[in-house]
Order: structure tokens, then C-alpha cells, then sequence
């Protein structure tokens, strides 16, 4: 395990475009060790790139991903998902594998060609199962799931690669409360035994209570960076999410309670039609 504070992953000055159209512009970050990072934004932000550029599935147009401080590219495939382990917003399987053959697939970076699974090999995924409450339908057909048992199944998977770093692209999808709930213990444990952890999430009120850190994006550039505090202002909500709130402390968790108001386009249309002004209007 690296050692806490120690920069695992980086992103130096990174662009990603398709077809000329930019998607990631100028975007410099820097993941270390140990801690919990959330990528939030408005929709069509880039934060799935993001994701995707530092899990080596996209090569940048322009700029340099580090690993370890070693380029992502002079990684071996093998090597990098010993260190890596990704978690896409939708994977769609067409075949009835057993959930214990899906969870298993996280174990295939440490596998010859042939190679049966090894007694630790079994051992992480019956961890990974018990750690995602999923071992009673290990032997369920996987398209015979729901959608919440489907994403817990997928996370079960990256668990069971054993990577230093999780990337995980909305893992709490279809997930009802008590399942976020759980999930979000779970990647608290994880992060506590020194596991680096980058999430995309849409709440950020989960991010504001339970991440170190947060990447803010808005039209694929980073908005803001640093600790929960400093990210999540109000300018933060009216620029980037075009919507007016108030920011107060959470008397439980000591951290952010963000409650959304009204959006700004709302307000910049003034009174409706048919309005009947009040003595306190005037």
C-alpha cells in the first residue's frame, strides 16, 4: 500500500476532444493516496470522461495521465487493473452468468492464460459478496436482477479486483436509501484500510459528508477543487448548477447541508403572469 498523502494519480493539463469538439480542457488534478475524492457537475460536464481518461480508457488529445507517477500508457493492460479497478456508469450483459462468475471477473488481472482460481482468489470474491450483501444470490442469473442487486453485483467485481485505487462512475445507481447508505460505510471502510477512492456522484450532499475532497466540473474545465467547504459555495450552485441555495451546517455530521431553492432561470424570469402583489411586495 502507498503511503498516505503520496500522489497515486494524476492529471497534468489533460484535453480530451472527439471530432473537434472539446469534452476536457486544461484539467489538472491531483489524486493521493488514502483519500475519498468526488467529481460532481451538471450533466454533460465531463465527469464520465474524466473518469474514463484516468481508468486509461480514453487517451487524452493533449496532456499526461501518471499513475504512480509512472505515464498511464507504460502500463501493461495487467498491471494497470492490478492498480486500477473501474466501475462504469452502465454495463449491460446479454448473458445468464451467475453472480458468482460476474464477481469473479475482478480476479482475472491476477490469472495466467488457463489458470483456475486460487484459494485467496475465492476468498475475494466470497469478501467481496459478504462486503456488498450478495452472497445469498451468488447463484442467481444475472439478468434475472433487479436493478439495485445488478449495480451491487458490478461493484462486488471491482471489490474483488483488489485494486489500490476505485474508480466508480455513480455506484450508487438504483441503489435504494438503505443500500446508499450501506455503500457509502463501505467505501468509508475502504478508504480507512488506505484504498484510494474516486467517485462520480450527483448528491452533494453525500459528497459534502462523506468525501475528503471534490473536483468540481462545468463545460468539461475544473470549476473549483479542495475540501468540501471550499467547493460547495453558493456562487459554486448559481454558476456551475444554475440554481439558488442555502448552505447551512449539518448538526448531525458537523459537515455541509446543502437544501436547493429555486432555479436561477426561475428567477431571472421575475414575478408569473397574473402575480397579485402583497403589501410586502411593494
Amino acid at each position: 500500500m502507498e503511503q498516505s498523502g503520496k500522489v497515486v494519480l494524476s492529471l497534468e493539463k489533460v484535453l480530451y476532444s472527439v471530432v473537434g469538439k472539446r469534452i476536457l480542457s486544461d484539467v489538472s488534478i491531483d489524486v493521493t493516496c488514502g483519500t475519498w475524492v468526488a467529481v460532481l457537475g451538471p450533466n454533460g460536464s465531463g465527469k464520465s470522461t474524466l473518469l474514463r481518461v484516468l481508468a486509461g480508457l480514453l487517451p487524452p488529445t493533449a496532456g499526461r495521465v501518471r499513475l504512480h507517477g509512472k505515464d498511464l500508457s507504460e502500463w501493461s493492460r495487467r498491471e494497470r487493473a492490478q492498480k486500477l479497478a473501474f466501475l462504469p456508469q452502465r454495463t449491460d450483459l446479454s448473458f445468464p452468468f451467475a453472480v458468482r462468475d460476474i464477481v469473479a471477473m475482478g480476479r482475472v488481472p491476477y490469472l495466467a492464460r488457463w489458470q483456475s482460481e486460487s484459494r485467496a482468489d475465492r476468498q475475494a470474491v466470497d469478501d467481496a459478496m459478504l462486503m456488498t450483501q450478495i452472497s445469498d444470490i451468488a447463484s442467481r442469473n444475472v439478468l434475472t436482477l433487479s436493478g439495485g442487486e445488478y449495480q451491487r453485483v458490478m461493484l462486488a467485481r471491482v471489490i474483488a479486483q483488489e485494486a489500490d485505487i476505485l474508480l466508480l462512475d455513480e455506484p450508487n445507481t438504483a441503489l435504494d436509501l438503505q443500500h446508499q447508505f450501506i455503500l457509502m460505510d463501505l467505501l468509508e471502510s475502504l478508504v480507512g484500510r488506505g484504498t484510494t477512492v474516486v467517485t462520480v456522484l450527483h448528491d452533494p450532499n453525500l459528497a459534502a459528508n462523506k468525501c475528503d475532497s471534490l473536483i468540481l466540473l462545468d463545460g468539461g474545465s475544473v470549476y473549483a477543487s479542495g475540501i468540501p467547504s471550499q467547493v460547495l459555495t453558493i456562487e459554486a450552485f448559481r454558476s456551475v448548477f444554475g440554481v439558488e441555495a442555502v448552505l447551512t451546517e449539518n448538526s448531525t455530521t458537523g459537515g455541509c447541508q446543502i437544501v436547493p431553492i429555486r432555479s436561477v432561470a426561475t428567477v431571472a424570469q421575475g414575478p408569473k403572469v397574473g402575480h397579485i402583489e402583497d403589501a410586502s411586495d411593494q
